[in-house]
């Protein structure tokens, strides 16, 4: 993006302006490298600042802090604690994997080191240590932090440290080359680790584990064996696919796919993860006459309450289905998050307040690789995919933010990302959630459903009374039906509806389908529709209080 001289006089004067600003709202942006107060001024005090989304609005960014400094900096995380700190982790190619941390009155630390984070340790003098990959990052409400990340033998290791402390523990081995893995925290300071292994010993055969730690983190339970089947020795590690979500009142779910017969399985806990019930199928994609059912995922909301999204096979389309903090009586599937774009690589969820709760997407078709979703309790906002871009002052030259993670800190957005330098940079959004996802303020009400039954219905036809109350008419397609011989019927005025009935069937049977409805000033209901057995068009009429 080039620039102009205008714009290179403006960049300074604005960057004083913000910094000014930001300094009475977040004090100083640099922090010593241990917890004493010696603190030493940043290298780069204003990299800013031309910050926007893909919506092209402007300034809803912070001034970006480099947290890295130096050009060898890649794959950053962060997590946020409850009172607004912030906690991050990348890798530095010579030294190893770097922390820092956010406190709001004196701003970021420098780069401290943690050794014990790393895919492998150098073997001479010529070599270098490896990255860790998958690396995940999680602080709980005792201001624990946990990271979880695959080492360069494909193993699973474990790590933690008091916040901000830099105390990191030695790495512990939680699971011998797992294929597919997920972690969460619960409010009473458990953490629960599922994952699938392929390898098969007669101790160990392939399938879905569950190994739980209520010590936070300080000891874990033996693995548990939640489902077996010599088929997971054949799924590759993208086909694989485990979650684990962690409730209210000790309740644990964990959600799998099964390789042999390509279906999403669950199993429940209601000991916190001590024992589990038999595993079961995911049924409620038969509603939608999809046998392929993917990636399940529960979503436990700050209420308690429990969301479930699957993927309808290999096509990217996302249902959702909603339940109560038992995780039972769970509502018809609705297909959601359909401007997506793509298939999600992997989540995770965010708690905001109520019933809402922050949607963190990798998204390998997304520009930053990252993709945010509000579900405000109910809807889902219009998912985006932040772009975040400026000018560094160092180099005055513009720089664009990829490789984007993020987290939720006092109902801002707090993200991280890396620059092609590579160097690694945080910043946090000037504006709440709500207006950084700004499909939240909407004018249409959340979705009623209207029809409930098994089968598929089509497009409807709708008629309105210059009263404002609503006809409904439509086919409904059943899977054991060859064809569709009835329309059904339904009149509510947009938040109550009459449950449907069938009203018309082709005279002398047949189809009866692609249906035309008009309400006139008479108060007559005029019906068409396509049907018979030769595609012929029948009329019918009936009296709107009939």
């Amino acid at each position: 993006m080039p620039t102009s001289p205008a714009r290179r006089l403006l960049y300074p004067l604005l960057a004083a302006f913000l910094s000014l600003s930001l300094f009475a709202a977040y004090g100083p942006a640099v922090q010593a490298a241990q917890v004493a107060d010696t603190e030493t001024p940043s290298p780069d005090p204003l990299a800013t600042v031309t910050l926007e989304a893909d919506q092209g609005t402007t300034g809803i960014w912070q001034p970006p802090a480099n947290l890295s400094q130096s050009g060898a900096a890649s794959g950053p995380v962060i997590a946020a604690e409850a009172d607004g700190s912030l906690h991050a982790l990348w890798w530095d190619k010579f030294e190893g994997t770097k922390y820092a941390y956010f406190k709001a009155d004196k701003g970021w630390s420098q780069p401290l080191d943690a050794p014990t984070i790393l895919g492998a340790r150098a073997t001479g003098h010529s070599q270098q240590p490896s990255a860790p990959s998958q690396l995940r990052l999680l602080v709980d409400s005792s201001g624990e932090l946990h990271a979880f990340w695959i080492d360069s033998r494909g193993n699973l290791l474990y790590a933690r440290s008091n916040a901000g402390a830099n105390n990191w523990s030695l790495a512990l081995q939680l699971a011998t080359a797992p294929l597919a893995w997920d972690v969460t925290l619960s409010a009473d300071g458990g953490v629960h680790l599922a994952y699938i292994r392929a390898l098969n010993t007669p101790q160990l055969p392939a399938g879905v584990y569950y190994r739980l730690s209520d010590s936070g983190g300080q000891n874990w339970d033996n693995a548990r064996l939640i489902t077996g089947s010599p088929y997971f020795r054949t799924l590759a590690a993208e086909a694989a696919h485990v979650n684990v979500a962690a409730g209210n009142n000790a309740l644990v779910l964990i959600a799998w796919d099964d390789p042999q017969l390509a279906r999403s399985f669950s199993a429940t806990s209601t000991t916190g993860g001590k024992g589990f019930d038999a595993p079961v199928r995911l049924e409620a994609a038969d509603a939608v006459r999809n046998d392929t059912a993917r990636r399940e995922r529960f979503i436990v909301l700050p209420s308690g309450k429990f969301l479930r999204i699957w993927q309808a096979g290999d096509n990217c389309v996302l249902y959702q289905q909603e339940a109560d903090e038992a995780a039972q009586n769970w509502s018809a599937p609705l297909r959601v998050l359909e401007t997506l774009g793509g298939c999600p690589r992997g989540w995770r969820v965010l708690p905001l307040a109520d019933d809402q709760v922050l949607l963190n997407i990798s998204l390998a078709e997304a520009p930053s690789g990252l993709v945010l979703a509000i579900w405000d309790g109910v809807r889902w906002s219009e998912p985006v995919s932040p772009r975040i871009s400026f000018v560094n002052a160092a180099t005055n030259r513009p720089t664009e933010l990829g490789c984007l993670d993020a987290t939720v800190t006092n109902n801002h957005a707090a993200v991280i990302g890396c620059d092609d330098s590579p160097d690694v940079w945080a910043t946090v959004s000037t504006v709440e959630l709500a207006q950084l996802l700004p499909g939240l303020n909407t004018a249409w009400s959340p979705p009623n459903i209207i029809a409930g039954s098994d089968g598929d219905a089509d497009l409807p036809a709708v008629a309105v009374e210059s009263d404002g109350r609503m006809h409904l008419i439509w086919s409904q397609n059943f899977a054991e039906a060859s064809t569709v011989e009835s329309l059904d019927y339904s009149r509510g005025d947009g938040t109550n509806w009459a449950p449907p009935v069938a009203v018309l069937n082709s005279p002398r049977g047949g189809k009866a389908e692609t249906p035309a409805l008009l309400a006139d000033a008479s108060n007559l209901l005029h019906a068409v529709w396509s049907g018979g057995f030769s595609g012929e068009v029948f009329y019918s009429q009936s009296f709107v209080r009939d």
